[in-house]
């Protein structure tokens, strides 16, 4: 009994020795924590707003969060007085009116290159020339002519069919083009001597009677 209480003396002299650096540990852990719970205070507040800002709403608020209501939108009845009152107004001195939308001319396709069947259309007009059916003989010509632009034969069998067909222009007007194609033709002079006299006859059928 007399160790134990020897020991337990022992230990609350030992107690009693460490207790004012206890207490000094405590003290300075407590001067330490008290800024430091300041300052976690003062961060979660955050810093002042600038002037002229309104503070941001608390995110306590029951409100916080919430999407704010969208706008109605603008009656009907403005944009229709808004488009009416447009249209009524006149234009301006630089107004110009939109171009209407017209079809595209149509161009007509080229004339087919087809020698062939130019010389078929000759032969076939020269059977109808022979026959004495000048209006064939002549459809078959001007085809021939179509076919083979620059052909100079066409154009003289086209003037000897409107000669005997009795319209001398119209001769005289494919014996010009036969001369202008076939400028070196072997019977310019006799082509020459028939659009002379079938110029000469135009103009004396077309003199009135009496004048001769």
């Amino acid at each position: 009994m007399i160790t134990k209480r020897i020991v337990v003396k022992n230990l609350m002299r030992r107690a009693i020795h460490w207790m004012p650096l206890l207490a000094v540990v405590m003290l300075a852990l407590a001067v330490f924590a008290m800024p430091a719970a300041a300052q976690g205070s003062k961060l979660a507040d955050g810093p002042p707003p600038p002037e002229g800002v309104a503070a941001p709403a608390s995110s306590a608020s029951p409100d916080a969060g919430a999407t704010p209501a969208p706008s109605p939108p603008p009656s009907g009845n403005s944009s229709d007085n808004s488009s009416d009152s447009a249209s009524d107004r006149a234009p301006g001195p630089g107004f110009v009116p939109a171009p209407v939308n017209e079809p595209e001319p149509v161009t007509p396709p080229a004339p087919a290159w087809d020698p062939l069947h130019a010389t078929k259309s000759v032969e076939v007009g020269t059977f109808y020339l022979k026959k004495g059916d000048y209006d064939a003989a002549i459809d078959r010509f001007q085809e021939a002519a179509r076919l083979q632009p620059g052909l100079a034969k066409p154009y003289l069998l086209l003037g000897e069919a409107y000669e005997k067909k009795g319209d001398p222009g119209s001769a005289v007007t494919a014996y010009r083009t036969y001369l202008k194609l076939y400028r070196t033709a072997p019977d310019r002079s006799r082509i020459l001597e028939r659009i002379a006299h079938l110029e000469s006859k135009s103009k004396h059928d077309a003199a009135p009677p009496g004048t001769g």
